[in-house]
């Protein structure tokens, strides 16, 4: 579920993990199956969207960056900590990497009411509960 009090909150987000046999000393592979509308995007990232997708997080290919999932893994995470960090994003986009923001999402920024609206219209249409 996406967080209350954000234009994800009405929604359901579905996600994939994909488990190579060396985890956990190597991250799984993570794949949104639903539609988002939310800000930073890169070409490199370990975290799928099978649709397009806008996110500050997410490119339109789909990939997210998630240091969590890449360079920053660590065995003992978990999978709560996968799924708090996918929320925590959701909630709070990294807009302090200017080559890793989706340019389709650049209204998070300039005009946040405009990007929420939209935001929340993708989740109803898409992740509706």
């Amino acid at each position: 579920m996406g967080p209350k009090y954000s234009p994800y909150g009405a929604g359901t987000f579905r996600v994939s993990m994909n488990f190579s046999p060396r985890f956990p000393m190597i991250a799984p592979t993570v794949k949104f199956k639903t539609k988002i509308f939310h800000p930073n995007g890169s070409d490199k990232g370990d975290v799928k969207f099978k649709t397009k997708n806008f996110h500050p997080n997410v490119s339109d290919k789909g990939d997210v960056y998630l240091y969590m999932l890449g360079n920053g893994w660590a065995p003992g995470f978990t999978i709560p900590d996968i799924l708090m960090t996918l929320w925590g994003m959701l909630l709070t986009p990294r807009l302090d990497l200017p080559d890793k923001v989706n340019e389709d999402t650049l209204e998070y920024v300039s005009n946040r009411e405009k990007f929420n609206r939209k935001a929340a219209e993708w989740t109803i249409l898409y992740a509706r509960k």
